[in-house]
């Protein structure tokens, strides 16, 4: 039934014959269909939309209007499936951009440079690039894990869970690979990322029960400890991969021995089991078992020629501890005793003449620079000479860029 004036509560003109002459006649720009329909009517028409462009164009249209907590919530989920074509046409970028890998059977031409060229290009390291390239070529057009590929430009199927499924089946032999997804794929979307895994795992050993069992004495091999030097807040992170027997029976003991909250010793579970695990390794302070032996340990600070001079208070990077102060590298060259990094006292001496823009560098022991001993050598020589034997060191000073 067309439109009257009839259809107007207010007698006038329809609203949207007013929008068309408006548009049509008066040279009015358009209205945005995402400003005119109702939240609730946009959202059911973004959910209705494949993933998109257009969809993500009407999700970005609802930031400027308000919202209630609800609706923001099913903005958030209808966001999953954008978030998720859109990691799939990077993928299919990053596809492109790598080609296909070297397989020329020359150790040297096989090097593939494609995260060489990819990590300056989006601001990642070489490794993280590496990865991003292996997990494109898997997931592309006539790779490993396609189907798992198409679910993700879909939209149908979270990055983060894609991951997972690479992770574990890009290691495995192709049909076998194949065989899981076929079984997995389905249900991927549902359910926790901890039950996916799951799948996959009882997928492997149903399917072919020797290749999991390989791939756990295969794990075995490769069990390290490894340290983040990275410190945050003075403290330097130790992570271990162990045999599951092992490391029970090591939560276990360090459990034990670590005993329960006594409200005069104040110290959590945690800083209980750190303080045990320290001190069965370093050793204990005699008469306090609960307290880990201080070791004595020397340290190298590289300080800028201005700032020894005062003309500057640039930091420098101390491992473990992060950035410290300039002025108390100034104090470190009169050998003052200082405590501004973990409490650890140390004498500070000047470094020998003949290395300029260093100054050295911090033992546990007091030195004098009359005593002439040498200076240890700094950690960024990789050909570990005395600092007299190469005068031109080429390291800039800290805080020059």
């Amino acid at each position: 039934m067309a439109a009257t004036v009839l259809d107007d509560p207010s007698g006038g003109v329809p609203a949207w014959l007013a929008r068309a002459v408006a548009v049509e006649f008066l040279d009015v720009e358009p209205v945005d269909p995402a400003t005119m329909l109702p939240v609730s009517e946009l959202l059911v028409q973004v959910a209705g939309l494949a993933p998109g462009p257009e969809a993500i164009a009407l999700l970005a249209g609802l930031a400027q209007r308000p919202l209630t907590a609800d609706q923001w919530l099913s903005v958030v989920q209808c966001w999953q499936p954008q978030l998720a074509w859109a990691a799939g046409q990077e993928s299919t970028a990053v596809a492109g951009a790598a080609g296909p890998r070297p397989a020329t059977g020359d150790p040297v031409r096989d090097l593939d440079p494609a995260p060489l060229e990819l990590s300056p290009a989006i601001g990642v390291s070489q490794d993280s690039a590496r990865d991003k390239v292996e997990t494109a070529r898997v997931l592309a057009a006539g790779g490993l894990l396609a189907k798992t590929g198409d679910a993700l430009r879909a939209g149908e199927l979270s990055a983060y869970r894609v991951g997972i499924l690479v992770e574990r089946l890009a290691q495995l032999e192709p049909a076998l690979a194949q065989a899981v997804e076929a079984r997995v794929l389905p249900g991927a979307a549902k359910g926790q990322a901890a039950d996916l895994r799951r799948r996959i795992r009882r997928a492997i050993v149903k399917l072919d029960a020797t290749a999991e069992t390989e791939s756990w004495l295969h794990g075995i091999k490769g069990r390290r400890v490894l340290f983040d030097d990275e410190g945050v807040d003075g403290l330097i992170a130790m992570h271990a991969w162990l045999p599951p027997v092992q490391a029970l029976a090591i939560q276990d003991n360090l459990n034990a021995a670590a005993g329960c909250f006594d409200p005069a010793d104040g110290r959590c579970a945690d800083e209980r089991r750190a303080d045990v695990l320290t001190g069965r390794l370093i050793g204990t302070v005699p008469g306090d078992p609960s307290t880990p032996l201080a070791p004595k340990v020397t340290v190298n600070v590289i300080v800028d020629l201005p700032t020894v001079m005062g003309l500057r208070d640039s930091t420098a990077e101390l491992v473990g501890y992060g950035p410290g102060p300039g002025r108390h590298r100034r104090s470190a060259r009169r050998g003052r005793r200082l405590a501004p990094l973990g409490g650890r006292r140390g004498r500070w001496a000047p470094a020998r003449p003949g290395h300029p823009g260093l100054r050295a560098l911090a033992r546990a022991r007091a030195l004098r620079p009359s005593q002439g001993q040498a200076v240890q050598v700094p950690r960024f020589d990789p050909l570990r000479r005395p600092c007299s034997a190469r005068p031109q060191c080429p390291v800039r000073p800290v805080g020059q860029g």
